[in-house]
């Protein structure tokens, strides 16, 4: 051999052998399928095993063979969990996966087998009849959960604020106080070490388990809770606590009356005086509407009477023919009438010049209770109170009125 070619012979075996030596030679058994049911499910179920197989890197593939045969080449027990580690090792292989094809129900069972790294374990999952189009997707989430690395946390408690965080000698961050969470750790041992501002060191060693968050609490050596240096003494009281059975000298009971204090006489408060003008306008309103009221009704009398008169002089037209004023001389049969009409005439004219007068009146006293701007007219009304205006009323035989008299 040529010095050449034996050198080349001796990189091809330098840097190929670590590469075949670290593969691992698997094995992907065809599924057994329950009888009744498709034998397409078991195909299906394996190329997609085996697919998913192909992707693995450090995996070398035997030559594809059915579960069935292997169990009666190399195995009597119908266990899996005893069968499946017969056959990895008569096929001498790391990886065997397998798995079977069953009926649950109105479901189709799918029961994966893994034996790897000398361990037995199993998955199920199950779909309806109807959805043989989701048997790929099912099985890789199956196998995904089987293969792909999981991820570990760890959760650090720590009460001090700015503490570095060391993993294995590698910072890997500074706390808050409460949970410092670090998301992603490749599960196994490390060394934790966390370093506070003040120079204290908390050391511990922990080991992360996949899928799991593994929590530490930190608390560093020498650390305690400050007390008070200066305690109190119990026989001096603290001067802003006030004792309860000590009355303050300040503070006077209100229900103790001092001897040595005349208290002053109680004054009644003076009420709000009354606006005179305002009480004016509501009496004479109230008057000037009866009066003109009564009025009224004595005037509808009077025209009460003259239906009388007239009805008189129609009994007797020729008695009353060519006289004016038949009430001046009445006759025998019109005097009644004529009286009473001419009574109830003067209280009507009375009545309705009193009403008018009063309203007039009336108005004055609403424009200076209400109306006016100037100051108000108040004082105190009592019985003894002599009257401000007074109505005097006259009368006469041909009509009658009112006065009105202001003393001054």
């Amino acid at each position: 051999m040529s010095l050449r070619k034996f050198a080349a012979f001796f990189l091809i075996f330098t840097f190929c052998t670590p590469a075949f030596a670290a593969s691992k030679k698997a094995a992907v058994l065809g599924f057994e399928v329950e009888a009744g049911l498709d034998s397409q499910l078991g195909k299906t179920a394996t190329n997609t095993v085996r697919d998913l197989a192909k992707r693995q890197s450090d995996w070398k593939l035997t030559p594809p063979s059915e579960l069935e045969e292997n169990k009666l080449l190399y195995c009597e027990e119908d266990d899996p969990q005893k069968c499946i580690p017969k056959i990895a090792t008569n096929l001498q292989v790391d990886v065997l996966i397998t798995g079977r094809v069953s009926k649950d129900g109105s479901q189709m069972k799918f029961t994966i087998f893994f034996y790897a790294n000398k361990t037995f374990q199993f998955s199920n999952v199950s779909l309806p009849m109807s959805k043989k189009g989701e048997i790929a997707k099912m099985l890789t989430e199956a196998w995904n959960n089987q293969f792909q690395p999981k991820v570990a946390k760890l959760e650090i408690s720590c009460l001090e604020a700015d503490a570095k965080v060391f993993v294995d000698n590698v910072f890997v961050m500074s706390t808050v106080p409460g949970a410092n969470v670090i998301p992603s750790i490749t599960p196994g041992p490390h060394a934790i070490v966390v370093k506070s501002k003040s120079g204290a060191e908390w050391k511990t060693s922990v080991t992360v388990k996949a899928g799991e968050t593994t929590i530490v609490k930190v608390e560093f050596p020498g650390v305690t809770t400050p007390k008070d240096p200066t305690p109190k003494d119990p026989d001096v009281k603290d001067p802003d606590v006030k004792d309860p059975d000590v009355k303050d000298p300040d503070v006077k009971d209100p229900d103790v009356k001092d001897p040595g204090v005349t208290p002053p006489p109680r004054t009644e408060e003076p009420g709000k005086p009354m606006n005179l003008w305002k009480v004016g306008f509501w009496s004479t309103a109230a008057t000037a509407v009866v009066l003109i009221g009564a009025g009224t009704y004595t005037g509808m009398q009077v025209m009460s009477y003259e239906d009388d008169k007239d009805r008189i002089m129609k009994a007797d037209p020729a008695s009353y023919a060519g006289i004016n004023d038949v009430c001046k001389s009445p006759t025998a049969d019109m005097k009644d009438t004529c009286d009473s009409g001419k009574a109830f005439a003067m209280y009507t004219n009375v009545l309705i010049a009193a009403g008018i007068t009063v309203g007039l009146v009336s108005t004055y006293f609403m424009y200076k209770g209400y109306l006016s701007s100037e100051p108000e007219v108040g004082g105190q009304v009592t019985s003894g109170d002599e009257p401000s205006v007074t109505f005097l009323p006259f009368f006469s035989n041909n009509g009658a009125g009112f006065s009105v008299g202001i003393p001054f």
